[in-house]
């Protein structure tokens, strides 16, 4: 399997929310090491948006649309509000997010194996450790 540098317009992506400021969010590509996205205000939420933290924090795992890629510029503008909980749910799944109250399990990554170790409870969530194998 080819490996991207980048992902491509209008994909959905996972990510981590590393900074949060008052005009956006900056976000951690999980499925492109080392490659950071932003989330604009605009993009975060249908309507006006007051409070950014209201919406996004800093360490939440979120499922974004990609709206525009310069590798040169080695920018990668992202989407919160332009993804619908059908797609969120179902990236969610194969990712491991959590959704609601419950935890979804399946491999992270068709080309990853993974041996199941057991629970690891934190915050509230049951999560369970993936040992690479």
């Amino acid at each position: 399997m080819i490996r991207k540098d980048y992902p491509d317009e209008g994909e959905l992506i996972v990510g981590s929310v590393v900074k949060v400021q008052n005009y956006g969010a900056f976000v951690s590509l999980d499925e492109y090491p080392d490659r950071e996205g932003f989330i604009h205000i605009a993009e975060i939420a249908t309507g006006w948006v007051k409070r950014i933290r209201n919406h996004i924090k800093e360490k939440q795992k979120v499922v974004c649309k990609v709206m525009h890629v310069d590798s040169s510029k080695n920018h990668v503008d992202l989407s919160l509000k332009r993804v619908n909980e059908h797609q969120r749910r179902e990236k969610a799944w194969t990712w491991q997010i959590p959704v609601g109250r419950s935890f979804l399990f399946q491999r992270r990554h068709q080309s990853e194996q993974h041996q199941w170790k057991g629970p690891l409870h934190l915050g509230g969530w049951r999560l369970l450790q993936a040992e690479d194998g």
